[in-house]
């Protein structure tokens, strides 16, 4: 199942001239693949694309725990929670850390801030070597991911036992 976090596409607001860039941050959850050994692992590949660029990057680091710690549940209660609040800020960074999801609130929407450790994924041990992508999201990008991730929700309810 994949989810994406779409990057607001009308960047013509800043001038008529401008095309829509349609930046997004692809996570694509393997769900056929969940992992169980102590900990319940769920598998994804994350892609980048734009108009003129398209890159996905795979590893088998790339995991979300589901069980004892639920990150899905995690993520979206705690993205719910400060997007209905004033905070200024919402960091994620998994148990795993394959990267980090940071998001700020600013004038007339939201900066999102995606870093992904190369180092972990490739050579399992955290270097703070990063890939980073930056998105300007609105109110309507934050609840679209939300609803999102509420059916990968239902979705894992019906693969794991």
């Amino acid at each position: 199942m994949q989810i994406e976090i779409q990057g607001q596409k009308n960047q013509n607001q800043l001038s008529p001239s401008l095309n829509d860039l349609n930046t997004a941050l692809i996570f694509d959850f393997k769900l056929d693949q969940i992992i169980k050994d102590k900990n319940t692992w769920l598998p994804y590949q994350l892609s980048i694309k734009t108009p003129s660029f398209s890159q996905s990057f795979e590893s088998k680091n790339f995991v979300l725990c589901l069980n004892p710690k639920n990150e899905i549940s995690f993520l979206k209660l705690n993205l719910s929670d400060f997007l209905n609040s004033e905070k200024l800020k919402f960091i994620f960074e998994a148990i795993e850390p394959c990267f980090e999801l940071k998001i700020k609130r600013v004038e007339k929407g939201f900066k999102l801030y995606f870093w992904l450790d190369s180092g972990n994924t490739d050579f399992e041990y955290y270097t703070w070597d990063a890939l980073g992508l930056r998105l300007f999201v609105g109110e309507e990008e934050l609840k679209a991911l939300i609803n999102s991730i509420e059916i990968l929700e239902e979705k894992l309810q019906k693969v794991i036992i």
